[in-house]
């Protein structure tokens, strides 16, 4: 394992700076790889036990999420003993996320913009259908 590859984990983990499920591949990744996705699967499904469903399905866009973030990285393709098909092996690459989860804080300030945002909208359209109203009814 090379330092900046656990330097980077660490900052990850300690920071929280992959969501809950990313975290769970990259966390596989990191222990165990060069790795498949049909591994990390299986391995994180024998974690969780029998009583929890785990479909490959719902980890296996993770790969491709953490590779344009940076934190893995194709490192070759090897044959998949379960299936036969040729399949990509992953591994940690030593950097920290190109893009970073959002604290609740930032979050809120989002949510807060937003809503200023969509309230001025809605108070100009208002205004414009109270003057729309005005110019009808002096019409008549």
């Amino acid at each position: 394992m090379r330092k900046t590859s656990l330097m980077a984990y660490n900052t990850i983990k300690d920071n929280g700076l992959l969501s809950l499920r990313r975290f769970e591949v990259y966390d596989d990744v990191f222990y165990n790889g060069p790795t498949t996705c049909r591994q990390t699967v299986k391995r994180i499904a024998g974690r969780k036990g029998a009583s929890v469903s785990i479909t490959y399905s719902s980890y296996s866009s993770r790969f491709s999420e953490l590779e344009r973030s940076g934190v893995i990285e194709e490192v070759g393709k090897v044959i998949d003993a379960e299936t036969g098909h040729l399949v990509i092996s992953w591994d940690v690459t030593g950097r920290l996320p190109l893009t970073t989860k959002a604290t609740k804080e930032e979050k809120l300030v989002s949510l807060r913009k937003e809503c200023a945002s969509l309230k001025k909208r809605f108070e100009i359209k208002l205004v414009k259908y109270k003057e729309l109203k005005r110019e009808v009814e002096a019409t008549r």
